[in-house]
């Protein structure tokens, strides 16, 4: 995954080992956490982002393990909880669970952290407690991916609700 910066957001990149299994799935996803979490002027919060490759693998198709995955990025948000990151779609584990998301841990200054998780619409098992949460600000996000300049996907707009 690489990343871009823009105004308040610091840029960051996806560490990738071995085969992405990407496709055509590159997505782009920006966003916000949210309330502001730092003073204006301070640095920005630790953010950690993971992932499954395209074919809903986190590690390796043996021993699959979510601790270990090979898509996953540590940056910054801007000091107005901003951030933004590119990398491909997540795909749904093999064989059931959830739908595809990505795993975003926010570590606010002196607090513990906070974990979500970016499920998108139109996922074949997105229930509608997924979404009436993700509407609620409780643990999901929900994106509505578009077509992006340049091709692929991408979320913007993305919101988690930092308590």
């Amino acid at each position: 995954m690489t990343m871009t910066g823009r105004s308040g957001v610091l840029a960051a990149a996806m560490l990738v080992s071995g085969a992405l299994h990407a496709g055509d799935g590159r997505l782009l996803a920006q966003g916000a956490a949210a309330p502001s979490l730092l003073p204006p002027g301070e640095a920005g919060t630790p953010l950690y982002v993971y992932q499954t490759d395209a074919r809903g693998i986190y590690s390796s198709e043996v021993n699959d393990d979510n601790t270990k995955p090979r898509l996953k990025a540590r940056f910054q948000t801007g000091a107005d909880g901003a951030f933004a990151f590119r990398t491909i779609m997540p795909g749904q584990y093999p064989r059931s669970g959830p739908p595809a998301h990505i795993h975003l841990e926010v570590t606010p200054a002196g607090r513990p952290v906070e974990r979500f998780e970016l499920v998108f619409e139109g996922d074949s098992r997105l229930t509608d407690a997924i979404k009436a949460d993700a509407r609620a600000g409780r643990f999901y996000a929900l994106c509505a991916p578009t077509t992006a300049t340049g091709g692929g996907k991408q979320c913007t707009g993305v919101t988690f609700r930092v308590r």
